[in-house]
């Protein structure tokens, strides 16, 4: 790893959906500015699922940490 490199923290999960979700979240995606990955779209519906069930805000990401 160079000097410059930065670890990146963030494990890695499989998700299996139907086909019908995955078409549903591209669609809202493609509806949103810009490019939204659906790793970021998966990673925002996350955040806004644990901020409901908490009842509280969800704790925020680290600045520019939810990309591919």
């Amino acid at each position: 790893m160079s000097a410059t490199a930065k670890k990146d923290d963030r494990s890695r999960q499989s998700v299996r959906l139907y086909p019908e979700i995955w078409e549903a979240i591209d669609l809202l995606r493609t509806k949103r500015p810009g490019v939204v990955s659906r790793n970021t779209w998966i990673a925002e519906a996350i955040l806004e699922k644990l901020a409901r069930e908490q009842d509280t805000q969800a704790p925020s990401p680290p600045a520019g940490s939810i990309h591919v």
